[in-house]
């Protein structure tokens, strides 16, 4: 029955009010130095059933001095309650196949080829396991050094193991609330009517308290014994977690819902744009240019105390970038993008300066931590008449392959992180017809 899972479904039942309002104030219009400004301001009041009324607001503000220059701002708040399954969910259970990192691994057991039954034995000389592993594992009552071995009384088994999750709802959840701020500008060259060009800037700031997460097996394992913050296994996360009276081996999961201390994010979000019609033959022939890219600046989180800023890490990138080339002339149309992900880097553990890095397959080698700046590339052209059209491109053109991590902090499947943008099908070719009609 490995992989099947029971629901025990939600009962219970909520009541939610709420009102709302906006407005908005012009406050000048066609003055010198105030081409416009306005400002908007809206409100809510929410009362739901089993938390205490809260209000939320949203103040924006636009300032454009001439016509072709405009600065902006917002500042806005949001509230959610934990909704009927966070809250009432009865119980899930479910098996998933979780590694767990007090095993002692496979190179570092001694037994006898030809005694399938003889005793194994521990040795240290080949245990890559991180010194903050083995830490843990002892704060937490499991020796590292011999769980997992035959003995004279236990059979042997290995790190990756069929463990029940389970997953419930709680009525301590605190409501969800954020804040958030956005600043910029946008400028619209007015030199000139031969082309369109746009410029535009924002900064952000996001922060949101008690969201509510349902952490995965994996993860709280993870968080428990193979914690860079907390290297002596004092995670809060351990005491979800359930072991073999006798065997010490991997039980249970306790993965109900929970909230998390605080998620945050900064940047500045940039665009150029750029559009012009130019004379070919006896056609016109577009050309227009958009770029997106965003300048990541923080990336906090407080996870039950834990705190961390995930900026420049591997999914969480300084440089991210999007920017498309499109060509028109008579019923053709052409058009190249281009995406852009920036290379990042775990904070890196004094013991991964032990060995060499490797790809997950080689012997006493360190975990890859960090990724590279990656590109790729899609193309299609497209012919099109009144009713009908074709379309055929590339995605991927040069095929270029996502960097690898290694059990580094990064949530990845054979090594490829995933969750990040990267391209995991390789170079392909597409093809669409349409038809109106």
């Amino acid at each position: 029955l490995w992989g099947y899972f029971s629901d025990e479904g939600a009962d219970g039942s909520r009541n939610l009010q709420e009102v709302f309002f906006e407005t908005e104030a012009p406050l000048l219009r066609g003055e010198e130095w105030a081409e416009e400004l306005t400002v908007t301001a809206s409100g809510r009041w929410t009362n739901e059933t089993f938390y205490d009324p809260e209000t939320t607001f949203s103040l924006k503000a636009i300032y454009r001095p001439t016509e072709w220059f405009t600065i902006r701002g917002t500042r806005g708040t949001s509230y959610r309650a934990p909704n009927l399954r966070e809250r009432f969910l009865n119980g899930t259970s479910g098996f998933a196949s979780i590694s767990d990192p007090c095993v002692v691994p496979d190179s570092a057991r001694i037994s006898d080829p030809l005694d399938l039954n003889a005793n194994e034995t521990y040795d240290a000389s080949e245990d890559q396991r991180a010194q903050r592993i083995l830490d843990s594992c002892r704060a937490n009552g499991v020796d590292p050094t011999t769980l997992g071995l035959q003995t004279d009384t236990t059979n042997r088994f290995s790190a990756a193991t069929s463990t029940e999750v389970s997953t419930g709802g709680s009525d301590t959840l605190a409501a969800e609330q954020s804040v958030s701020e956005t600043y910029g500008f946008i400028f619209e060259q007015p030199f000139t009517d031969a082309f369109d060009l746009t410029l535009s800037a924002t900064w952000y700031d996001i922060r949101i308290t008690d969201s509510v997460a349902e952490p995965s097996g994996g993860f709280i394992v993870s968080n428990c014994y193979n914690n860079i913050e907390r290297p002596d296994g004092s995670s809060a996360f351990c005491g979800s977690i359930n072991r073999n009276s006798t065997t010490s081996r991997l039980e249970s999961v306790d993965a109900s819902f929970i909230n998390i201390g605080l998620e945050g994010s900064k940047g500045v979000d940039f665009n150029i744009f750029y559009q012009q019609d130019f004379v070919v033959g006896e056609n016109e022939l577009g050309v227009t240019f958009d770029l997106i890219a965003t300048k990541l600046q923080s990336a906090e989180q407080d996870i039950l105390g834990q705190q961390d800023d995930n900026f420049g890490e591997p999914t969480y990138p300084e440089w991210r970038g999007n920017a498309r080339v499109n060509l028109s002339y008579m019923d053709f149309r052409f058009n190249w993008s281009t995406r852009y992900i920036g290379k990042g880097e775990v904070d890196q553990p004094a013991d991964f300066d032990t060995y060499a890095p490797c790809d997950g397959l080689d012997v006493l080698c360190r975990p890859v931590y960090y990724t590279d700046d990656y590109t790729t590339h899609n193309a299609s052209i497209s012919y099109s008449q009144d009713d009908w059209a074709v379309t055929v491109g590339v995605r991927n053109v040069f095929n270029d392959a996502p960097p690898k991590v290694d059990d580094a902090g990064v949530f990845s499947t054979r090594n490829i992180p995933l969750g990040v943008g990267y391209d995991l099908f390789g170079r392909t070719v597409f093809g669409t017809v349409s038809y109106s009609f």
